[in-house]
């Protein structure tokens, strides 16, 4: 039994399930996950490297003791932080961490193909890690009265956030086009 879902607004990006559903296919048909042969199958059917596929879906990491939501992470206010701040409670180090998951994820990613799908959860990871960076920095010099730490937040890391949201958008669209054409 496998289900979809467009939790809180519906913003699941549905392809990203074909991996799993590639999979659950295998493993209904042929009675055990035979990893070599979902990659041929998913190549020849979604035209895609399964095992990318795999590493985007860590984007969102559902482990319990350090659990990380990408979409609040995405829709987080960063002056009011009501997840950061939340995250920061069971884990003071939870952001430095998140930080280098990410790069780790995106350093997987880039060398890998360039599809529509892999090239947008790139896009994402890019915003995610630079809404963490100036979070880490605001929230940094704003505890220590750094007005010159303030300033870097808003003449440069600002900046970089919405570049990065602008290019995830972009890409976003993009991926809608290409879809529409399909």
């Amino acid at each position: 039994f496998f289900t979809l879902w467009g939790d809180d607004g519906g913003y699941c990006e549905y392809d990203s399930a074909l991996a799993g559903l590639c999979c659950a296919a295998e493993m209904a048909y042929g009675g055990q996950e035979d990893g070599e042969r979902v990659e041929k199958r998913f190549r020849a059917i979604c035209d895609g490297d399964y095992n990318a596929y795999l590493v985007a879906g860590d984007l969102q990491n559902n482990d319990t003791d350090n659990a990380i939501n990408a979409p609040a992470l995405l829709w987080d206010d960063p002056l009011l932080g009501m997840y950061w701040e939340d995250k920061l409670i069971d884990n003071p180090q939870f952001w430095d961490e998140s930080l280098s998951r990410y790069q780790d994820i995106l350093d997987a990613l880039s060398n890998g193909e360039n599809d529509q799908s892999i090239a947008h959860a790139r896009h994402l990871l890019n915003a995610l890690m630079a809404k963490i960076n100036a979070q880490n920095a605001l929230t940094t010099a704003y505890a220590q009265n750094d007005k010159s730490g303030l300033a870097n937040v808003k003449d440069e890391l600002i900046p970089k956030v919405i570049d990065a949201l602008t290019a995830l958008q972009e890409s976003g669209a993009a991926f809608l086009r290409a879809k529409d054409e399909d």
